[in-house]
């Protein structure tokens, strides 16, 4: 690597105390991850010119092979949100599949699979605050609340917002049924 930054995102304009440290504290990263990083020659014209080499086969995973079953479960875990909220990501999920030869087909277990429905008119602002962990406001029984989202989760066929109630400045869960009307971010809070 170029201690200009020109090959690598984040090194780009660093001074060489700033380019030091961050090159170490990648190293270190990587090897907490568990990618072994060498540390020697890389060239034949300068021997004792030191480097660093991260060699593939090190630390790649193996290829993936799914048996029927397990296909056939993965194509199932696709059709769960049957309301768009993640159905994008179980879209790039299946084309993956796919694409590495792979056919995970909903279609023959689709009698068995679940069906995790939010049809709540707060449901997708609660869900965008959760994903994004940004405080969220809302009337709940009468009450202005401004809300840190912990989890979003269904129990028996209804939804909770699980979350830091700043209004109450405790832990609290709301059934996302008795919001009134569609929460808004408190983006700036």
């Amino acid at each position: 690597m170029s201690r200009s930054g020109r090959w690598c995102t984040g090194y780009h304009g660093l001074s060489d105390a700033a380019f030091e440290r961050t090159f170490e504290r990648d190293k270190d990263e990587l090897r907490a991850l568990g990618v072994p990083v060498e540390t020697g020659s890389n060239s034949t014209l300068f021997p004792d010119e030191l480097g660093y080499r991260i060699r593939r086969r090190d630390f790649e995973l193996p290829e993936i092979d799914f048996s029927p079953a397990e296909l056939a479960a993965l194509g199932v875990a696709s059709s769960v949100w049957d309301d768009a909220r993640r159905e994008g990501d179980a879209v790039t999920a299946l084309a993956k599949l796919r694409a590495a030869g792979l056919d995970p087909d909903a279609e023959r277990v689709a009698g068995f699979a679940p069906s995790v429905a939010a049809r709540e008119p707060a449901f997708e602002s609660l869900w965008r605050a959760t994903v994004a962990a940004r405080p969220v406001t809302f009337v709940y029984k009468g009450v202005a609340r401004v809300v840190e989202p912990w989890r979003l989760l269904s129990h028996h066929g209804a939804w909770y917002l699980i979350g830091y109630d700043r209004t109450r400045a405790a832990g609290r869960s709301f059934k996302v049924s008795r919001i009134d009307g569609v929460p808004s971010t408190a983006w700036g809070r």
